[in-house]
């Protein structure tokens, strides 16, 4: 029974350090915003470097106004995310 009870606070223990874990990069960290960040602007150049160089004269303008359109949707989601937290 004390083996028992043993291993259920270690259980217990290391549950809490995984959920603050989590909390403090979630929280603190700004996990997710800065992960969307780097994601889009990630997206942003494979589509600059695959799509733009094989379109014609016209619609690669397009393409290029749609990217920096993308990447300020992006931008403007994250300042107001940080407004709206506080940072």
């Amino acid at each position: 029974m004390k083996i028992l009870c043993r291993l259920a606070k270690g259980v217990r223990l290391t549950f809490d350090w995984l959920l603050d874990m989590i909390d403090s990069l979630f929280n603190e960290h700004k996990l997710i915003r800065r992960t969307i960040v780097i994601w889009s602007l990630l997206i942003i150049s494979w589509a600059t470097y695959q799509i733009i160089p094989k379109l014609e004269q016209g619609h690669s303008v397009t393409a290029l106004g749609m990217i920096i359109g993308v990447f300020s949707g992006v931008t403007a989601f994250y300042i107001y995310l940080r407004d709206k937290d506080g940072d």
